[in-house]
């Protein structure tokens, strides 16, 4: 089975071309560290909820879908934020 990692934001701007027009660092360490949080995140959840209820999959098909046919789509994503950008 073949892997596809996707890294675009916005309209469809791949997220390396994003990162340099607003002087943003994106490189092959980002992208690592972004990849291992993400694989780790679904064993987070589910020790914190004891489940997931499916939802981590049906994001994940939503957002295919959304790429693959090229649907005009927004996405709500969030996550709690422990002082970052001044927020808690």
């Amino acid at each position: 089975m073949n892997k596809l990692k996707v890294w675009v934001v916005g309209r469809g701007i791949p997220i390396e071309e994003y990162c340099n027009d607003v002087g943003l660092k994106w490189d092959a360490e980002d992208r690592k560290k972004l990849a291992e949080k993400t694989k780790a995140m679904g064993g987070q959840i589910i020790a914190a909820k004891g489940r997931t209820h499916y939802w981590i999959a049906t994001c994940v098909c939503q957002l295919a879908d959304a790429i693959i046919n090229q649907r005009p789509t927004i996405s709500r994503e969030s996550s709690v934020l422990m002082g970052e950008h001044g927020c808690r």
